[in-house]
């Protein structure tokens, strides 16, 4: 029984290692992950609001020389 407790022990502080040494890069990744979901949903916005305005534009510029103003 005690050699099973000494073996538990060490699987205990070789998964207590492995959480510290993996963490920082798991965590890394996901932040990367993260950021990038970020810039990419801003540049869609971006590109849709650019879009929205072109087509407005286009769109009132038509109507003003339709109408000879």
């Amino acid at each position: 029984m005690n050699e099973r407790k000494g073996n538990g022990a060490l699987m205990g502080v070789g998964v207590a290692a492995c959480v510290v040494c993996c963490a920082a890069p798991i965590l890394a990744v996901l932040a990367v992950i993260g950021v990038s979901t970020g810039v990419g949903y801003a540049l869609f916005g971006v590109g849709v609001l650019a879009i929205g305005a072109a087509a407005a534009a286009f769109f009132v510029l038509r109507r003003r020389r339709a109408s000879g103003c």
